[in-house]
């Protein structure tokens, strides 16, 4: 099967089609038509049971299935979710995010946060018995983790496609383990037969996924030849303002690297930077990253990288988020790729001129670091040039006739 490419399941039950976008990896498919779980790991595919409605106490979410967002360079589609229950009643829901070009992802949600998790291989100094006795673990990066929570508990609803064959009849085990400041953790799920390790931090949801489903069409249901002129008017308007505007204020020292720092000559690799940032531009777009670079080595964690972003002098939070420095290395029959994360980068909007102050926090593990390694923050702003001010009013020409053609002609 190639990649990217999807397979075509049938319901046993109600004769429904759907392509599937696992690529054949996920053992278990819930109709969405008759709500039925099913088998689809061998033909012929198999129903075993009716998904029961996803409970009432349960928070409406922003996410949903069929949602796609990039994370890493890489794009990633919902394509299930779990809703689990604890043993004294708690629910939160875990979203499967698959991606043709890397490893699936597994996003917690509960109670308005939401942790990214990925699967990875257990430490070797990790060992159960002495964390839940300690409460406490040192992970191989030297970042010590707390005990959060340790409970039971079973999944309740299922939707989509999942990489698991659903089991209501008894409670699994969990537990989870964060840094004081609660940016990154592990949750550790195990029953009689295995054990399973995830690695994870906290997310910030991309604009992309912050509105909920159900959102109302805005552009009229019905147009007349009037509508058509007055929107394309309207349009035209905006594009000669937003012209004269970027003419009149051209921007001015909007871009390059304004943090350079090394790190200590010797462990524990960590650094600590608060610096202040000043920025002249209006109405822009900023794309802000830190990089420490270059890593060395083949370890699959090579440590944490966390940036907050404060306005000066109110010091609210602009923009914030954690970035894990992996190294992967993934081998099929056509050969072998690698997936190496070495930086953070984040979009905010600033007003015309804006003074921020960036702070940057990192630990690397020894021996993914270098005496050239540093640490680096730069900025740079998307730029609007007259040849792409030119392309969209040409794009969008275009654009517009082709809507209200279709907004006049198919109400």
């Amino acid at each position: 099967m190639t990649e990217g490419s999807v397979q075509a399941v049938t319901c046993p039950s109600c004769g429904a089609s759907v392509s599937l976008r696992g690529e054949g990896k996920n053992p278990l498919w819930v109709c969405s038509a008759c709500k039925t779980l099913v088998d689809v790991s061998r033909e012929p595919f198999r129903a075993l049971s009716r998904a029961v409605e996803p409970p009432t106490e349960l928070p409406p979410s922003p996410l949903q299935v069929g949602q796609v967002f990039y994370y890493h360079a890489h794009k990633y589609e919902i394509v299930g979710r779990v809703v689990y229950k604890s043993a004294d009643g708690y629910l939160w829901q875990e979203w499967y995010l698959f991606s043709p070009k890397a490893k699936p992802l597994w996003l917690s949600e509960a109670e308005g946060e939401y942790y990214l998790f990925r699967g990875v291989s257990p430490p070797e100094q990790f060992s159960l018995s002495q964390v839940r006795q300690t409460g406490r673990f040192l992970s191989p990066a030297g970042t010590l983790l707390y005990m959060e929570e340790e409970g039971q508990a079973t999944p309740v609803y299922f939707e989509g496609e999942l990489p698991f064959l659903p089991n209501t009849e008894s409670f699994f085990h969990y537990l989870d383990l964060y840094t004081e400041d609660g940016k990154v953790g592990y949750s550790v799920i195990w029953d009689e037969e295995e054990i399973e390790f995830y690695k994870g931090h906290i997310f910030q949801l991309p604009p992309s996924l912050q509105t909920s489903k159900g959102r109302k069409r805005t552009f009229p249901k019905k147009s007349s030849w009037v509508g058509v002129v007055t929107y394309m008017t309207g349009f035209y308007v905006v594009v000669a303002l937003v012209g004269l505007i970027w003419v009149r204020h051209w921007p001015q020292n909007t871009r390059g690297i304004q943090v350079v720092a090394p790190l200590p000559a010797s462990p524990p690799f960590r650094v600590e930077r608060r610096d202040t940032l000043v920025i002249h531009s209006p109405w822009k777009v900023y794309a802000v990253k830190a990089r420490i670079a270059p890593l060395v080595g083949a370890l699959e964690d090579r440590g944490d990288l966390s940036v907050r972003l404060f306005r000066f002098p109110s010091e609210e939070v602009l923009l914030e988020g954690t970035a894990e420095l992996t190294y992967e290395r993934d081998c099929d029959e056509d050969g072998c790729s690698t997936v190496e994360v070495d930086s953070w980068e984040g979009e905010l909007r600033l007003a015309a001129k804006d003074t921020f102050i960036v702070e940057v926090e990192a630990e690397l593990h020894p021996e993914a670091v270098t005496s050239e390694t540093r640490l680096e923050v730069y900025h740079d702003f998307f730029p609007l040039s007259p040849q792409r001010l030119l392309g969209f009013s040409v794009g969008g020409f275009f654009l517009l006739v082709g809507i209200m053609i279709v907004s006049v002609f198919f109400p």
